[in-house]
């Protein structure tokens, strides 16, 4: 366990949660985004903690910072930061950290993105309907359904903790400076490290994709359904 008090990046995945990591571990401190350094998934583990009865961060109480708590394999797909509740009491004077993004935009990046990793290798939204055993347009309706909701009960549960160190950070207007003002009495954070993360991927599959004309076709057929 660090001394320092943790932060918890606690919006959906494709709400710049890489930038946010990568903004803390370039200012040398301890963060964990996703997956962990012995294989195992930063979700799996607080599912399992909390499932068991266990401290919620069992076994990984040893980071500052921690972001991404999905997983999605085909089989199976997490949610952990539905968690909040849970980590707020476990560590009262922790750092939440609300990362949100325009419904409609946040579905456009989760159907462009594509994982790199042996554990989460290929489209992330065909490893979520494989989960879900739904179709393009009924995942997509269940992302709309649990979205805004999500982001609702967050802000009323910190709401009823006045005390607590709580952020909601639009990460297409935010700023670097605000996470830097907002961590300061704890983290010294240079902002010219913000840098952003995993578009270059994106941008590469979209033109990808528009290249391809049975794609075009398909985007066009699933948009025309909805």
């Amino acid at each position: 366990m660090t001394g320092t008090p943790k932060v918890f990046v606690i919006g959906f995945s494709k709400t710049a949660t890489t930038t946010i990591h990568k903004f803390f571990a370039q200012n040398g401190y301890n963060s964990v985004h996703w997956s962990l350094p012995d294989g195992r998934m930063l979700a799996g583990v607080l599912v399992t903690n909390v499932l068991s009865g266990r401290p919620i961060l069992a076994s990984i109480d040893n980071f500052d910072v921690y972001s991404e708590f999905s997983f999605a394999d085909g089989a199976l797909y997490l949610e952990a930061n539905y968690f909040f509740r849970e980590l707020y009491h476990a560590y009262p004077d922790a750092y939440f950290l609300l990362n949100t993004r325009d419904t409609d935009r946040w579905i456009e990046s989760r159907n462009r993105h594509f994982g790199r990793n042996a554990k989460g290798r290929g489209s992330l939204a065909e490893r979520i309907q494989g989960a879900y055993r739904a179709t393009p347009v009924e995942t997509e309706q269940i992302w709309r359904d649990y979205h805004a909701p999500f982001h609702q009960e967050v802000r009323t549960f910190f709401a009823s903790y006045p005390d607590a160190r709580f952020l909601e950070f639009p990460i297409e207007t935010g700023s670097a400076e605000q996470i830097v003002d907002w961590v300061k009495a704890d983290y010294d954070l240079d902002p010219a490290l913000w840098a952003a993360a995993n578009v270059t991927v994106e941008r590469e599959q979209s033109r990808k994709r528009r290249r391809n004309p049975f794609t075009r076709v398909f985007d066009k057929l699933r948009k025309n359904r909805r």
